[in-house]
């Protein structure tokens, strides 16, 4: 579930703040949802555009050192 940017009290932004909701803030970084694009809900958490893309580019590395790691420690079996 992605939710939407939703302003703090007195802010306006055009979107409406639906009851007295608090700002819906990521769980790993601590921004709220008027600092970042968008942020995708899990069963007891949230997580932002920015760190969804932080996350990817260390899974593509680990990744990729993995797959170097197992490429020099294959043995050579004739």
């Amino acid at each position: 579930m992605i939710k939407d940017k939703v302003p703090e009290k007195g802010r306006g932004g055009g979107k409406k703040n639906f009851g007295n909701e608090p700002p819906v803030v990521c769980s790993f970084c601590g921004r709220t949802s008027q600092e970042v694009n968008s942020m995708v809900a899990g069963p007891r958490a949230f997580i932002c555009d920015r760190c969804i893309l932080s996350s990817v580019e260390i899974l593509r590395k680990e990744i990729s050192a993995i797959r170097h790691t197992d490429k020099v420690a294959e043995p050579a079996f004739q």
